[in-house]
């Protein structure tokens, strides 16, 4: 955080501007915050210098730049929040308009992002700008509409407003999308207003995406269904009945919660029956605990193994994975582990997935994924050719990367440290070591030593890596792994394991697919 005078950030602005180059000035600040009064009357100040004299691209990119600045205030209770509140907003209100009076694709991408910040601060004017921009329509199937409604919680100042003002007639494209689920959302959480689509026009918008036989707008059928409990009758029944049956899963099990919430015994019912089904249990039981009905979920279903099935089931089925749920499921491995950098004793499992191939012209799709912190899948990792503790070792090391307590380099132009990593090996002479990725561990991990290398080799004529860890340092012949093996999966599973407490090695030839060693590396 700046102090409370504003030469610093204003010295930055100042330069960018001048130099045409104020999102990578700025991108040097990205990390902090800016909280006082001065770093707000910093951003003010450079929202002014902005006028209708700039050329247009550059206007709409220095606008964007300093727009993105309303984000990192620290929250509606910090000084700079205020401030920016009643001098900044008005400031972007003008660029607004300015940039609005000559498009650019920069200047719509501005656009839209400024009404992002307007529904974020809320003040009225902000609000009816956006709601402008929703009448106009500003590019109405862009996805960034999603986030500009979505800020219109229940507690937000201007809810009312906003969805009384798009209630009749209802914006166009994807706009109405996005209001469909921003207005969901404030009513599920039990805000009382009236929903915007509890109109006739409303409601045949509401059929018309319950109805359609395309698979790219079952995601709308699923918003519609979402609305269900908020719209009356005596259309509402007949829209529950088209959500009921559903080509989509998805779209049924919430039409089950709609049906329940309204209080049908049916959907109770429906949702209990979806809960055995390690399909649709995940979904199902989310349902029932809104509900409060926990009561109703049975025990199968929340036996530890059944829900790290269903719980990978789900997984798979999201569009940016499999985009399914696999054919088969079946665990592999289960253990307890304590995971780093707690240590903390959690449950583990290993789930093997196969996805048959239906066209007959390739194979099934099999792989091996895990429960237990955070659920993923490296598909082109072949765990299922691999041990049960590498599987374990890989996803460690990737979860402490994720947290930044490893940090993994290749650029090892640097001397000193690295320099030094290949005298660690202890065995016999490598022939012609090449050292391919350097580990920063971070202390909160209490590894024995700060960094760990790998590096491509030959020993006793034979191809593979070796990690350079000290007396932990460790020769992985390629014939040990499967084929197109990463040499950086080398380097995690040697660590994920030391992390983790393995001791000894593995024989991993066992695991192997026949005639599947790896290649050696380049």
């Amino acid at each position: 955080m700046f102090g409370s005078n504003m030469s610093t950030l204003k010295t930055v602005i100042g330069r960018g501007l001048a130099n045409g180059r104020l999102r990578q000035e700025l991108r040097e600040l990205r990390d902090v915050k800016f909280q006082s009064l001065g770093d707000a009357e910093a951003i003010c100040w450079g929202l002014k210098q902005l006028g209708d004299n700039s050329e247009p691209e550059l206007l709409a990119e220095h606008t964007y730049a300093l727009a993105v600045l309303f984000q990192s205030t620290g929250g509606r209770e910090s000084p700079a929040f205020k401030l920016l509140q009643e001098q900044g907003i008005p400031e972007l209100l003008r660029l607004f308009d300015t940039v609005n009076m000559a498009p650019t694709k920069d200047g719509t991408r501005a656009q839209l992002f400024i009404l992002k910040i307007l529904g974020l601060y809320g003040t009225v004017k902000g609000t009816l700008k956006i709601v402008e921009a929703a009448r106009q329509p500003l590019i109405p199937g862009d996805y960034m509409w999603s986030a500009i409604l979505r800020g219109f919680t229940a507690w937000h100042p201007q809810k009312d407003l906003l969805y009384n003002s798009l209630r009749e007639p209802l914006p166009a494209g994807f706009i109405a999308v996005s209001l469909l689920d921003a207005a969901n959302a404030v009513l599920i959480e039990g805000s009382s207003m009236s929903h915007p689509f509890d109109t006739p026009e409303g409601k045949e918008r509401l059929r018309g995406w319950l109805m359609s036989p395309d698979s790219e707008e079952f995601s709308y059928a699923l918003s519609a269904t979402a609305a269900l409990p908020f719209v009356g009758n005596p259309e509402r029944d007949s829209l529950l009945a088209l959500a009921l049956s559903h080509p989509d899963t998805d779209v049924r099990i919430e039409a089950a919660w709609a049906a329940a919430k309204l209080g049908r015994d049916d959907g109770l019912q429906r949702l209990i029956e979806c809960c055995r089904d390690l399909k649709t249990a995940q979904p199902a039981k989310r349902r029932l605990s809104q509900m409060r009905r926990e009561d109703l979920i049975p025990p199968e279903a929340n036996e530890p193994a059944f829900a790290a099935l269903a719980e990978f089931a789900e997984w798979c089925a999201h569009p940016n994975e499999l985009g399914r749920v696999p054919d088969e499921l079946a665990i592999v491995h289960h253990c307890e582990l304590r995971w780093p950098p707690e240590r903390k004793a959690k449950p583990f499992w290993l789930i093997k997935y196969k996805v048959r191939d239906t066209t007959g012209q390739g194979s099934d799709d099999e792989g091996c994924g895990l429960v237990g912190s955070v659920t993923f899948c490296f598909f082109s990792c072949k765990l299922a050719q691999r041990p049960p503790e590498d599987a374990y070792a890989m996803h460690c090391y990737w979860e402490m990367e994720g947290e930044r307590l490893i940090e993994e380099s290749d650029n090892l132009d640097e001397a000193g440290d690295y320099d030094n990593l290949l005298k660690q090996w202890p065995g016999p002479a490598l022939e012609n070591p090449r050292l391919l990725l350097v580990a920063e561990l971070s202390p909160e991990l209490q590894y024995p030593q700060r960094l760990v290398g790998l590096a491509s080799a030959r020993l006793k004529g034979g191809q593979g890596w070796v990690v350079l860890d000290g007396p932990r340092s460790e020769w992985y012949p390629c014939a040990d792994q499967p084929t197109d093996t990463l040499e950086s999966l080398v380097l995690k599973i040697h660590v994920g394991r030391h992390l983790l407490g393995f001791t000894g090695q593995p024989d991993r030839r066992t695991y192997l697919a026949p005639q599947d060693p790896a290649q050696p590396p380049g």
